[in-house]
């Protein structure tokens, strides 16, 4: 699944906003406080995470990509049942950035793969309506200043 958004925050902002949630998740899962020049990739840590099905999973999130400019940011989360990867673009444009979210699956066996296929499906309206909305929430805090 891909999307675009225009957002009306610069790309420095958007990128400076995800590198404190990385922050803070390294700091809370990895029990590790880095700052943000040392955040690359490479780093692995442990987190739990609530499946669509409202089931929780430990995950071991991987940082793959990272790159300041233009900002990219590329991680796998590798479960039980396969590996999800995410990754964020920012590119600044008139007025803002348009930032491009992707996100793929890999499922450990045919089972899996066959079944995400299938609920994906079902999920895919939820899941992009899910992923306007982080994107609006990132965009609304930072115009906040908070």
């Amino acid at each position: 699944m891909q999307l675009q958004q225009q957002l009306k925050i610069n790309a420095d902002q958007f990128s400076k906003h995800i590198l404190d949630s990385i922050q803070y998740e390294l700091k809370e899962y990895g029990q590790v406080n880095v700052d943000h020049d040392h955040i690359r990739a490479g780093l692995t840590y442990k987190k739990p995470l609530t499946t669509q099905m409202k089931q929780t999973d430990h995950v071991t999130v991987e940082i793959t990509k990272f790159n300041k400019d233009p900002f990219e940011y590329e991680a796998t989360f590798d479960s039980t049942q396969g590996k999800t990867t995410i990754s964020y673009k920012a590119n600044n444009c008139d007025g803002g950035c348009i930032v491009t979210y992707e996100e793929g699956f890999v499922g450990k066996d045919t089972a899996k793969k066959l079944n995400h296929k299938l609920m994906s499906t079902f999920y895919k309206r939820r899941s992009k309506r899910k992923i306007h909305y982080l994107l609006n929430a990132i965009e609304e805090h930072v115009l906040k200043g908070e």
